[in-house]
């Protein structure tokens, strides 16, 4: 009995101990700071032209323990919910409200392939990421979120990177230089112009009339 009793607060305890490593979870520390780096390349060409604009739309808040974010500052009055982070439709639904109501971002140039944002304290929570000005002969990057910090792996990440896919190239057409017309070319006078000939046939004529005339009246 007593051995009976013995092996079954044994798996009391074992229970116990699992619960408790079953709870423990990694919680975001909200007094730290973290970063966003975006990687812009193409075919291994790093990019150095265009911009990328950070809008902060979400902070983190905690629900029975649970983590999710809730739309905050310029964004706090959009009325929907931020549960898929992921969802490319979220992002453009997110940077169309922006636009109609002229929210500004925080806009960084890209050098280098790379745009850094920094966040500071007290500014964790989900980013909408978009390209306004696109890198030259790219047309622009689809807007994204991502979250800081990031959960990967079983932990929280700050300093998170992220590598949207490039805009197609777009070809430059080719210059066609402006076709005039020309006018016909007037080619140089050459030779003797046909308009005397009849003229002067015609005072050949009289001149050969005068010396007829002449001469009969000398003859008279």
């Amino acid at each position: 009995m007593r051995k009976r009793m013995i092996n079954f607060l044994f798996v009391i305890l074992l229970l116990c101990m699992t619960s408790v490593s079953v709870l423990a979870h990694d919680v975001p520390d909200f007094e730290d700071s973290g970063s966003i780096t975006v990687h812009l390349e193409d075919d291994g060409k790093k990019l150095s032209s265009g911009t990328l604009t950070f809008y902060r739309v979400g902070e983190i808040v905690s629900t029975n323990g649970n983590y999710h974010f809730r739309p905050s500052g310029a964004f706090a009055d959009w009325g929907k919910t931020l549960e898929d982070e992921n969802s490319p439709e979220l992002a453009e639904s997110l940077l169309d409200y922006a636009e109609k109501r002229n929210i500004t971002g925080e806009t960084v140039k890209i050098y280098d392939g790379t745009v850094r944002y920094e966040v500071g304290v007290d500014q964790l929570g989900l980013y909408l990421v978009a390209q306004h000005e696109a890198a030259t002969g790219y047309n622009s990057v689809d807007p994204f979120l991502i979250a800081v910090p990031n959960w990967e792996n079983g932990a929280y990440v700050y300093d998170v990177n992220a590598t949207p896919k490039m805009g197609v190239l777009t070809a430059s057409p080719p210059t066609v230089p402006p076709t005039d017309h020309p006018k016909d070319p007037v080619l140089p006078q050459t030779g003797q112009l046909k308009l005397p000939v009849p003229v002067l046939a015609i005072l050949g004529l009289l001149l050969i009339g005068s010396g007829v005339l002449i001469r009969f009246g000398e003859r008279k």
